[in-house]
């Protein structure tokens, strides 16, 4: 007997807003309850004031806000947007960024997966993940596996593959739906109980590689998650999407985004790698060996020893552990200013 189809009623979206964006977040809001949203939980971190006022006069009881009075990061807003979802009726919590907008059809088509995948019948260790045209997308299961011997991402081998991609011959490789070792915290749609089982975002990495955590720490529990590619969503803030525009990953490391952003980056992704690697191999040994060697010869030829000392500095605050809001890297307030 085919089972009935899941309602996006039954879903509670959860996003996190800082600082002065409430011309996004009203779309975001918008578009899951034009989407059929039963819920939709807000984390206020260290927002602009009058948040409360124009949600309230836009939008009803369905939509909820959670407020902080200093800014926890992403870390620490979804934590505290899953932990209030959890208090309300809801069977799913769907996450998205507060520029994430719901394409139509989007939560429909989520739910579909779902079922088509079985995983009713494993709500603890299954997820589906929405597909953002704007956002890379993590490669296949396959690929992600192959990772493991690398260092940060980066991995000898490919080496001669990046360099055809450079001149043109071959393509970045992009999942085309299907399973996905680890994904990003926008249009992640599970069962409540997948928090339930597995707990809520590590509060302490404060910001970046969060999402990768959490969702690894779903799959290395034996879960499940599928990549929907007709399930769209629309990043109508492009700002955060120029990584791109870098020649490869060691020009970004040194010369791209903020201090503070790089630092929360760098430190999260060396302590995940420290965790999931205690007793690294002798081909990610020597990933690592060439992963710093090639970065000290770019920062030397694009003069960025400051940088580089960030990087170093991240990396030992992660491999040991230290962990948390960083005193030289505090994150903005609602006034732009640290908070």
């Amino acid at each position: 007997m085919k089972p009935a189809p899941l309602s996006p009623s039954e879903v509670e979206i959860v996003t996190v807003t800082y600082g002065e964006r409430w011309g996004l977040l009203r779309q975001v809001i918008s578009a899951a309850l034009s989407e059929g949203a039963g819920g939709v939980t807000v984390v206020d971190n260290a927002a602009a004031p009058g948040l409360a006022g124009r949600i309230a006069a836009e939008f009803d009881s369905r939509v909820q806000l959670i407020h902080h009075s200093t800014n926890l990061g992403s870390a620490g807003g979804f934590a505290a947007g899953m932990r209030a979802a959890l208090t309300r009726t809801k069977r799913f919590i769907c996450l998205l960024d507060d520029d994430n907008v719901l394409a139509p059809g989007c939560l429909a088509s989520l739910l579909a997966t779902y079922t088509a995948q079985d995983m009713p019948s494993a709500p603890a260790h299954s997820a589906v993940l929405a597909f953002r045209p704007e956002h890379y997308v993590a490669g296949s299961l396959a690929q992600q596996q192959r990772e493991r011997s690398s260092y940060l991402g980066f991995h000898v081998a490919d080496i001669g593959h990046k360099l055809l991609r450079h001149l043109g011959h071959c393509c970045a490789p992009q999942s085309q739906g299907g399973e996905v070792r680890w994904g990003p915290w926008g249009g992640l749609l599970f069962h409540r109980a997948v928090p339930e089982s597995i707990g809520l975002p590590r509060a302490d990495y404060v910001l970046y590689n969060d999402d990768i955590e959490w969702t690894l720490r779903l799959t290395d529990a034996g879960g499940r998650i599928v990549l929907d590619r007709q399930a769209r969503i629309v990043d109508v803030d492009q700002s955060g999407h120029a990584a791109a525009n870098y020649p490869n990953v060691f020009v970004a490391l040194l010369t791209g985004s903020s201090d503070m952003r790089m630092y929360y980056e760098f430190r999260n992704r060396s302590h995940l790698e420290q965790l999931r690697n205690r007793r690294p191999d002798l081909v990610m040994r020597v990933n690592r060996l060439l992963f710093w060697l090639i970065l000290q010869i770019y920062a030397l030829a694009l003069g960025r020893p400051q940088r580089l000392r960030l990087l170093k500095a991240a990396r030992h605050d992660g491999e040991s552990g230290r962990l948390g809001t960083c005193p030289a890297y505090p994150l903005p307030a609602c006034n732009g200013e640290a908070a």
